[in-house]
């Protein structure tokens, strides 16, 4: 079992078991049947650990009995994930699909220790990108993401 504190300081706890992965397949949130299939573990685990909303979703589907006993709604539930309780909540969620799966738990986190490490190189060479970019380079880059409110302003 899992625990994490959301931002309203609320604990709160994940245990995969049968029923919750039932749930988490019959609510179309996660399917960890792909994980004991696939050959790549981390290729199906993928699309649910690097969206917020999938794992903030995750969450919500496995504490539903709890949230109801302590009568915290979906909203609120929701709003009290920030970044960073995402980031322990993702981590909670893989540790505890690692317990899960026993008997896959070398390929998982083989597959888990090498996505860390691509996305540290990433990072890396983003930032080194950053580091030496001109002013006009970064508004660039900002504006190719979507980041409208970087541009400079006329007077």
């Amino acid at each position: 079992m899992q625990i994490i504190k959301d931002t309203a300081g609320r604990e709160w706890s994940i245990a995969l078991t049968i029923g919750t992965v039932k749930r988490l397949k019959a609510a179309g949130v996660f399917d960890m049947e792909s994980i004991a299939t696939h050959p790549q573990p981390m290729e199906a685990l993928r699309p649910t650990i690097e969206s917020p909303s999938a794992v903030a979703a995750c969450w919500l589907v496995a504490t539903t009995k709890e949230r109801e006993s302590r009568n915290v709604d979906e909203e609120s539930f929701l709003d009290s994930f920030d970044g960073a309780t995402v980031e322990l909540a993702r981590d909670a969620l893989i540790r505890e699909i690692i317990d899960f799966f026993p008997s896959r738990r070398e390929v998982i986190l083989a597959a888990m220790n090498r996505a860390k490490t691509i996305e540290a190189k990433q990072s890396a060479n983003a930032i080194e990108k950053l580091r030496t970019a001109t002013d006009e380079e970064i508004l660039n880059m900002a504006s190719a993401y979507g980041n409208q409110s970087m541009k400079p302003q006329a007077t």
